[in-house]
């Protein structure tokens, strides 16, 4: 869904191991991307959901799209057979076609429950030009490995 321009810089220091429970850091910043809102993104969304929903600027709902790619970038390698179990997204406001977007991943919390290692990592998107903060991402995932 998210065929916009992408770049992203990752503040794993060049390690390619794969992220585990252990490396992540309570608090720490894990990367981030620059994302912009395509007209092929808006294209994508509407042959799935139709446009009679869309108002000025991005579908509400592209914002969890938005948020998944930044985290999916930011954090990896990643093991296989991570749970993706919780998602809360807050809503300030959404850019306009062709926008960039800046998305930082951090990592906000780990720790084990029930046998499982949980992280939960929070993803900021803010307008590029001008940093106001867009919409706020909280992904809770059982971590693998």
């Amino acid at each position: 869904m998210t065929s916009g321009k992408i770049e992203q810089q990752s503040c794993d220091l060049g390690d390619v191991e794969r992220w585990t429970f252990d490396r992540f850091i309570s608090g720490s910043l894990i990367g981030s991307t620059l994302i912009e809102l395509s007209p092929e993104m808006i294209r994508l969304w509407k042959l799935i959901y139709g446009s009679e929903h869309l108002k000025d600027g991005m579908p509400r709902g592209l914002a969890q799209v938005i948020i998944m790619s930044a985290y999916t970038r930011a954090v990896k390698p990643r093991p296989p057979g991570n749970l993706h179990i919780g998602q809360y997204i807050k809503m300030h406001s959404v850019p306009k076609v062709g926008e960039q977007m800046s998305c930082e991943v951090v990592c906000v919390d780990k720790f084990k429950k029930k046998g499982m290692s949980i992280v939960i990592f929070e993803v900021d998107v803010a307008m590029m030009s001008t940093n106001a903060l867009l919409f706020t991402g909280r992904l809770t995932i059982s971590w693998a490995g």
